[in-house]
């Protein structure tokens, strides 16, 4: 299983120096790494990225499922989770980059427990 464990912080200083290009890197990483969820269809990232780049709101709908994905892979592993799926959403309308924040710090929770 490919992690996706990056600190905050430098998830932060990524997604603040790198003009945008960090966030299609990490849409990737994720795409790839949400593959091993027990909800929804496997995905293939590089499609993913292409019509999150090119298709508008597409990434608003990346969002919401990879958020159904999330939620569904942390609950398989045990780990207490809200069902935040349609905050997903709204943030993912009016602050996209306070989403990439709240969902890096659940692949870290993820990290986390599974390297305990």
């Amino acid at each position: 299983m490919e992690e996706v464990h990056i600190s905050l912080i430098a998830h932060f200083f990524l997604l603040m120096f790198t003009f945008g290009i960090w966030n299609y890197i990490w849409i990737y990483r994720t795409t790839k790494f949400l593959n091993v969820s027990p909800a929804g269809k496997q995905y293939v990232p590089v499609k993913k990225l292409l019509l999150c780049m090119f298709i508008p709101f597409y990434q608003i709908f990346w969002y919401y499922k990879h958020g159904e994905k999330l939620e569904a892979l942390l609950r398989a592993r045990g780990i207490f989770s809200d069902n935040t799926k349609d905050l997903y959403l709204i943030l993912g309308i009016f602050s996209p980059m306070l989403l990439c924040f709240l969902m890096q710090d659940k692949y870290n929770q993820l990290y986390l427990s599974s390297n305990q």
